[in-house]
């Protein structure tokens, strides 16, 4: 009887862990769709948690509150946040892409959502045959320009970039992941006055 009693006990409680372990919503539309997708600890400067990246667009994926809680402009004339963008219609962020033809056309798109409890950043780019430099080859999305910060993405990193203005001097901060060991390095910081140029 005993066994019985412990047995029922120990299948109604794996029945209550599964039902707690529901597959997590995504909070990128057609993630499954997508040509490539890079998720890192949010442990960085800006939160980043996700960047996915489909044959016409790239979406990053923040966790709000690291994200507001940003600490890396406190000289800086503008404070820089990603919340001061969700009632703006077209952001201005932009992609950095390989093979486009170096004129730019004007009709790229851009939006920033919050959901639960994260910034999604969507920037979309016209994937047109026309707009390739060489026709054989695809396109190549190398970088999100989101305002003052951008999101490098190469073959075994991440590199996040973020410029701080004061009204004589800049600050340039970067972070990188490693996409091998899955972890972010410390932020390192370069500052430059006006009168002199930033080294890569």
């Amino acid at each position: 009887m005993f066994k019985r009693v412990m047995a029922f006990l120990l299948a109604a409680a794996s029945l209550v862990t599964l039902a707690g372990c529901k597959k997590k919503k995504s909070l990128v539309e057609n993630e499954k769709d997508a040509k490539e997708v890079i998720e890192c600890p949010s442990d960085n400067m800006f939160g980043l948690e996700k960047v996915v990246v489909f044959e016409d667009r790239a979406v990053a994926v923040f966790d709000e509150k690291i994200s507001e809680d940003f600490e890396y402009d406190e000289n800086n004339r503008y404070q820089f946040s990603l919340k001061s963008y969700l009632d703006v219609d077209e952001p201005g962020f932009r992609l950095v892409v390989d093979n486009m033809k170096n004129i730019w056309p004007n009709e790229d798109e851009s939006k920033i959502e919050l959901k639960d409890g994260h910034y999604v950043v969507t920037i979309i780019f016209p994937n047109k045959e026309s707009y390739k430099e060489d026709p054989d080859e695809d396109f190549v999305i190398l970088a999100l320009d989101i305002g003052d910060f951008g999101i490098w993405l190469e073959d075994d990193s991440i590199r996040l970039h973020y410029i701080a203005r004061g009204y004589d001097i800049m600050w340039y901060y970067d972070q990188v992941f490693n996409r091998k060991t899955g972890k972010w390095a410390h932020v390192d910081e370069d500052e430059v006055g006006c009168m002199t140029e930033a080294l890569d």
